[in-house]
């Protein structure tokens, strides 16, 4: 026996309700890291598979978020790097090679670019070359202040190879040389607390005492007038929609100047100190009159013509040369034969036998000795006298020993010199080792006639007569103007410079809309009657905290709070040792000495 549990009834829509509640929390978290990342990433990564030509400056440019300094760093810093490992360095198989920045600036391969007003992080940016079996990849990463790209390009056969069977790449070893030089460098410093800031004559020294922090971020949803908001709907009836005029305004805080129109527009903060504009002074004329100094010139000419004096020339159609009036061309032929060849030898050592071999005599002597007397002449040797040595049998023991004088007489037969001469029979020329006989024909005919005109002195020559023209100049006062400019850090105001702070900031953008009669305006659409739908007007502001003032505009709006003093640098130069580089196949240079640094470099 067994009792039944009464059977529970699952409430179906309850778990409906709660699986849709929490489908739409997850869509609201992905849509605010979605918004976040699509705000806030300034990066960006592509593959650009095995296309060979690849173009990373437009992919940058159409990715919207890189400054057209930084597309002009990255492309600069990866067309250098591409070039240096297709020509000079390429990874063996299944190896990979990395340089920084800082490195291949080291190398002398590329030079420093600023980015504003500091420069590029040298370490973080970089550059790889890898071999995956014959397949060539480069790397790029660039990084700069916020703005960071990477791409990654295959270096594919038509670059490698100059068929489009790849075969492997030839290289020979080429060293790095230096050679040191003195030069004249410009130096910018800055005095106690002031910071160096921009290069060469843009340099300025720098002194904060600023505080900056993030301005705050505000969004909100507003209807036109007319709508109801549904979350970031606005609905309303209406039959037919055209945009809205579009008026934008720009408009400063108080005591600030604007300056400049449209999105150029700036404020700037002017201060009371204001000196006499200087202005220099430029004078105009009349209609008809030319400027000349202070004065106004009108030319009135007249012209007188004559007859040109005629000049008849003669000229001849090609391969023809002129004689006076008449053309002449000559034509020949040449008979070629091999000249007859005569070899002779001779010696610069030696006498000359079998008549090709150079026969060298010469003598040896030297000395033989014999204990036993040989008489006054020996073997052909001739007695030269005796001499007394110690034996080694006891002590006192001498020996006589009687010395023969002998010469021995030797030969050696070497090449002799050869020397080959020419000769040809009579009529023809030497020339090399062939003989040449040239006959030659003469045509003559009349030569073209061309006639030609000129000029005396002082006149021009106009077809067949000759024009002089006669000048008369109308002298009087031009007409005086001035305009008057500031020094830089003053501002023009009428005749007047006002002084102007380096604090400058963005001018309060106002966009307005209007429409037509019978339409009702709706954010930037105008509505008539109907029924639809439209997004709401999305306002996204940024404000600052009381004592801060607002510098940039968007998502980089920053509140600053506080004063920066700008001073010029101070310049001056110093002599300094440079070194001036080459790359050389050569174990040495005369004149230059060896760094060390060696590269591949691709050979035919």
């Amino acid at each position: 026996m067994y009792t039944e549990e009464p059977r529970r009834n699952i409430d179906w829509g309850s778990v409906i309700k709660k699986g849709l509640l929490i489908l739409a929390v997850a869509a609201v978290i992905f849509l605010i890291i979605w918004l976040f990342t699509r705000n806030n990433s300034n990066s960006i990564n592509v593959d650009y598979g095995n296309e060979p030509n690849n173009n990373v400056t437009e992919t940058l440019k159409n990715s919207n978020s890189y400054s057209e300094i930084f597309i002009d760093n990255y492309r600069y810093f990866h067309d250098t790097a591409k070039e240096y490992f297709l020509v000079s360095e390429l990874p063996a198989t299944n190896k990979t090679i990395k340089y920084t920045l800082q490195e291949l600036i080291d190398k002398g391969l590329i030079l420093p670019f600023s980015y504003g007003n500091s420069t590029c992080d040298t370490e973080a940016s970089y550059v790889t070359a890898k071999n995956d079996n014959g397949k060539y990849t480069m790397t790029t990463t660039l990084v700069c202040g916020k703005e960071v790209a990477k791409t990654t390009i295959e270096l594919g056969c038509n670059q490698l190879c100059e068929s489009n069977t790849c075969e492997p790449v030839k290289t020979t070893i080429e060293y790095q040389y230096k050679q040191a030089y003195k030069a004249t460098e410009t130096v910018y410093s800055c005095p106690s607390g002031y910071t160096k800031s921009g290069s060469g004559s843009n340099t300025k020294c720098v002194k904060s005492d600023s505080e900056t922090i993030n301005a705050t971020k505000n969004v909100t949803y507003s209807c036109p007038s007319g709508y109801t908001k549904n979350g970031t709907k606005c609905t309303k009836t209406k039959t037919s929609t055209i945009d809205a005029t579009k008026t934008t305004t720009y408009s400063c805080p108080s005591g600030y100047i604007k300056s400049g129109s449209g999105s150029n527009t700036k404020c700037y903060k002017t201060s009371n100190e204001s000196v006499n504009a200087k202005y220099t002074t430029t004078y105009s004329c009349p209609s008809g009159y030319t400027l000349s100094g202070t004065k106004c010139t009108k030319t009135t000419t007249s012209t007188e013509t004559k007859n040109a004096t005629p000049k008849t020339t003669y000229s001849c159609p090609s391969g023809y040369s002129l004689n006076g009036t008449k053309c002449t061309k000559t034509t020949s032929s040449t008979d070629t034969k091999n000249a007859t060849a005569n070899t002779t030898y001779s010696c610069s050592k030696g006498t000359l036998v079998n008549g090709k071999y150079c026969r060298i005599n010469s003598t040896n002597s030297y000395y033989q000795s014999y204990v036993t007397y040989k008489g006054k002449t020996y073997n052909g040797c001739s007695y030269s006298g005796s001499y007394t040595e110690a034996c080694s049998t006891y002590s006192g023991c001498t020996r006589t020993y009687y010395k023969y004088y002998c010469t021995k007489s030797s030969y050696k037969d070497v090449d002799a010199t050869p020397k080959t001469t020419y000769s040809c029979p009579s009529g023809y020329s030497l020339n090399g080792i062939k003989c040449t006989k040239t006959t030659s024909s003469t045509d003559t005919k009349n030569a073209t006639a061309n006639t030609t005109y000129s000029c005396a002195s002082g006149y021009t020559l106009s077809g067949t007569k000759c024009t002089k023209t006669k000048t008369n100049t109308e002298t009087k006062n031009a007409t005086e103007t001035k305009k008057y400019y500031c020094e830089s850090g003053y501002v023009l105001n009428g005749t007047k410079c006002q002084k102007t702070t380096k604090e400058t900031v963005n001018p309060t953008k106002t966009t307005t809309y209007s429409c037509p009669k019978g339409y009702t305006k709706n954010g930037t659409k105008c509505i008539s009657t109907g029924s639809s739908t439209i997004d709401a007007t999305k306002s996204t502001t940024y404000t600052c905290a009381s004592g801060y003032t607002k510098v940039g505009i968007g998502s980089s709006a920053k509140c600053t709070k506080g004063s920066t003093t700008s001073v010029a640098a101070t310049k001056s130069t110093k002599t300094v040792t440079k070194y001036k580089y080459k790359w050389s196949t050569e174990t040495s240079l005369d004149g230059w000495e060896r760094t060390g640094e060696t590269r591949k470099v691709s050979s035919k």
